[in-house]
This record gives structure tokens, sequence and C-alpha cells, in this order.
């Protein structure tokens, strides 16, 4: 039991279930793959990064956030409305407007660079290497 959890020093946190390891993985790997959201950021790189399913930490529990009620009645501005919340942390973050227009944008500058080296691009070069007299 002591191997199965973290102990009471860290409140007993579980260690996942082999089973479950793909499917977390690929939780913690957007989590680690937060750095490249926003670009403007430094982030250390974490201990396991690179390693695979092998880097994930031997004890850790990834959850859900609760929605708190509000004594007046309303809803409360900290929650997220039901049609924005998504099934897992890797659709929410897909779903993320700026992220997306990050991505795109950074997928046509690298169109365009993959764009000039390719196809129509000898004759352009071969018309360059012309004397132009």
């Amino acid at each position: 039991m002591k191997n199965k959890t973290a102990g009471p020093g860290w409140f007993d946190l579980p260690a996942p279930a082999e089973a479950d390891l793909p499917r977390l993985y690929r939780e913690v790997e957007a989590l680690r793959l937060h750095k490249q959201l926003d670009p403007k950021q430094f982030y250390r790189k974490e201990p396991g990064e690179g390693k695979g399913i092998k880097g994930l930490p031997k004890h850790f529990a990834i959850g859900t956030i609760v929605a708190t009620p509000n004594p007046f009645g309303n809803a409360n501005p900290d929650n997220l409305p039901r049609a924005a919340r998504k099934r897992t942390l890797v659709d929410e973050l897909v779903d993320d407007a700026e992220a997306k227009s990050y991505a795109k944008k950074k997928f046509k500058e690298l169109q365009t660079v993959r764009g000039a080296k390719g196809r129509g691009t000898l004759a352009a070069k071969k018309a360059l290497r012309k004397p132009k007299w």
C-alpha cells in the first residue's frame, strides 16, 4: 500500500494505474507544451520532459474544476459556462482562440519558407544564372 500512494505527508496522492498511463501522458504532455502557446513567456525545462511515459511522475492526479455556487443565486463569473467546458485539457487548449491564431500565424510562416524551397524554384534559380545582356 505504501508504494501505491505518496503517503500521508502528501495526502495519500495515488499512483495512476498502468492502463491509464497513455491517456494521462497526453494530458501531462499538453501541460508541458504550454510554453508553445505563449511565445513571450519563458519556462524552465521540466525534469521528465522528453522521456515519454517513463518521464511521468510516480504519484500524480489530474482533476476537474468544480463549479462553486454563488450565495446570491446567480452564476459565479469565475465559473466557465457549460458551452465553454471541454471534456479534456487538450480539447480546451485546442479550442483556445489566442492559441489558435498564434498557431495559424506560425504555420503560415513555415509554409511560406517551405514553399520558397519547393516547386518552381529551380527554374527561377536558372533564370538568375543567365547573363542579362
